[in-house]
């Protein structure tokens, strides 16, 4: 699973996200940003699951369509169907047996609220995590992967900002339980607040096309 986290915040709206696309098996297929931003609209839309090829060209041109936040958000579940049917007609097996669905991981700055606000969209029961599929379901704290072993930010303590460095080295070493890593190419954090979307890179990993990311112990 590839590496999508999302902290609503009162100062922001944060996403943190790596940049590797990845086989069934953990080999890399290649490397591209997977969140998509809209300063006009003051918001991001993260990307996983099984999409079709340059899906992210595909949800700037949505966001560049519509009037503003609160239209984006009542035609979201529609924008999701589409995108499930564009992945179905293009799937050409590259990917291996990775399991249908794709989830949206969202993050934006509620002007009326003046707080960061998150949440997640999916096309299946899984990835939606037991929640109402193509539904928008709002999150605080959102580790994906899940943290392994004990839990170093409990409760809703994790800061973005302070903490956002030590996040991308623990998920790297997490394992997909089959003693490789489906977190690589670079771990880039991105925030939306009251003065705009701004975005850095946490990690760069030497990580390669065509070879798996090895679990390192």
């Amino acid at each position: 699973m590839t590496a999508m986290n999302a902290f609503a915040r009162e100062g922001g709206a944060y996403l943190i996200a790596d940049t590797a696309g990845y086989h069934s098996d953990g080999t890399v297929l290649g490397f591209a940003e997977k969140v998509v931003t809209d300063a006009r609209l003051a918001m991001m839309i993260g990307i996983c699951g099984r999409a079709a090829r340059e899906v992210e060209d595909r949800i700037e041109a949505w966001l560049a369509d519509q009037p503003d936040q609160t239209t984006a958000f009542a035609r979201l579940s529609a924008f999701l169907c589409q995108l499930v049917d564009e992945a179905e007609e293009e799937d050409d097996g590259e990917a291996g047996d990775l399991p249908d669905g794709i989830r949206l991981t969202l993050a934006w700055w509620d002007a009326d609220a003046q707080e960061g606000r998150c949440g997640i969209m999916a096309s299946t029961p899984d990835l939606a995590g037991g929640a109402e599929t193509f539904a928008l379901r709002p999150v605080r704290t959102l580790f994906m992967p899940a943290l392994e072993g004990s839990d170093l930010w409990p409760g809703h303590s994790f800061d973005p900002e302070a903490d956002a460095l030590a996040l991308a080295e623990h998920q790297r070493r997490c394992d997909h339980g089959d003693g490789r890593a489906r977190v690589g190419g670079q771990m880039i954090l991105y925030r939306v607040a009251a003065d705009g979307i701004t975005s850095r890179e946490l990690s760069r990993w030497a990580d390669l096309i065509g070879r798996p990311i090895m679990v390192m112990t």
